[in-house]
């Protein structure tokens, strides 16, 4: 639960690198479920939050492929000091 937990809080803080703890989260949360069936609110949240976890760090990352891509297909102006006139 608590990695699942730390991998949102990863997701939003550092731009989507909290995908590993996500994906911890779930495989306890589904371990937990196997083995604790009275734990259920425990299990439970890790794997809520670790889906969400995984999620929101997939939209991060695919919104940072999306914003470089589109920066790197933009004309660049030659006017500045680094275009070599």
């Amino acid at each position: 639960m608590s990695g699942s937990i730390l991998g949102v809080l990863m997701s939003l803080v550092l731009f989507g690198s909290g995908v590993l703890f996500s994906i911890a989260g779930v495989v306890l949360g589904h371990v937990g479920q196997k083995r604790e069936r009275h734990a259920r609110g425990f299990w439970l949240t890790g794997l809520i939050t670790g889906y969400v976890g995984i999620g929101l760090s997939l939209l991060i990352i695919g919104a940072w492929v999306l914003f470089f891509s589109v920066l790197s297909e933009m004309p660049s102006t030659g006017d500045g000091y680094y275009s070599g006139t």
